[in-house]
């Protein structure tokens, strides 16, 4: 059964925000008593965290061909909370299956991009 606090839409976040949704993310789960022992993950060539984060780990991102496996074991080990992944493109049946799979696991799944003139990543928020 889908997990009804999951957020699977693909948003994008400012790389210099990234501690504060990780921080605001583990900071719900406190307050639903949930203990927050799953890690955020990042694929990226590119953004890193700007500071330390517990349960954070920064993993290169692999190449288009192996990315979807490597999201769909991530994801299906059960060990992760939120998935951040730079220039997120997968082709529509891909991503829908991606976004199941999140939704069973009760994982975040968040589009970082940098625009080419500012060191920021645009939101829908």
């Amino acid at each position: 059964m889908p997990n009804p606090h999951a957020n699977t839409h693909a948003n994008n976040y400012p790389t210099n925000n990234l501690a504060k949704v990780i921080h605001s993310s583990a900071t719900h789960n406190h307050e639903q008593s949930l203990p927050s022992r799953k890690w955020h993950y990042l694929l990226s060539n590119n953004i890193q965290f700007a500071d330390k984060t517990q349960y954070s780990i920064r993993l290169p991102k692999p190449e288009q061909s192996v990315l979807h496996l490597w999201v769909e074991k991530i994801v299906s080990y059960g060990q992760c909370d939120c998935l951040y992944i730079e220039d997120l493109t997968f082709d529509e049946v891909s991503l829908k299956r991606i976004k199941h799979l999140c939704e069973q696991q009760g994982v975040t799944l968040i589009n970082i991009f940098q625009q080419a003139e500012t060191n920021v990543v645009k939101g829908p928020w």
